[in-house]
């Protein structure tokens, strides 16, 4: 791998029948996926591009029991934070993630919330 991983996942990602791996870096832009051969061996690593600097990483079955193993990965694009969701018939990193997007807004203080903090701490 062109990086150090500090995420890890296991389960059958490519529906071959076989245990895979698959594993991110801290801020690295890609997943990396260690295909399983059955006999406790791991092809080199296959990359996925993602479209933002990985947070969070978290493999299991999401939505429905299909033997599976499904692939969320939260990442801070340019757009925004966003959660991926990996998961199909033919395998989680066989199709195309299910983007789910979320508005971060900073919070407003108005000058009477600033007053009652600033009175509330001076009592």
């Amino acid at each position: 791998m062109p990086e150090p991983a500090n995420s890890l996942g296991a389960g059958d990602f490519d529906a071959d029948g076989h245990w895979d791996l698959v594993a991110a870096a801290a801020s690295g832009h890609g997943l990396y996926l260690l295909r399983g051969d059955g006999h406790g061996a791991f092809a080199a690593a296959r990359s996925v591009e993602l479209p933002g600097r990985v947070t969070a990483l978290v493999t299991g079955e999401i939505n429905r029991a299909d033997g599976l193993t499904d692939i969320i990965v939260a990442v801070a694009a340019e757009s925004g934070p966003k959660l991926l969701a990996f998961e199909g018939p033919e395998g989680a990193l066989r199709s195309k993630p299910e983007e789910f997007s979320f508005l971060v807004r900073r919070p407003r203080w108005r000058w009477a919330s600033w007053m009652m903090i600033i009175r509330w701490t001076c009592l």
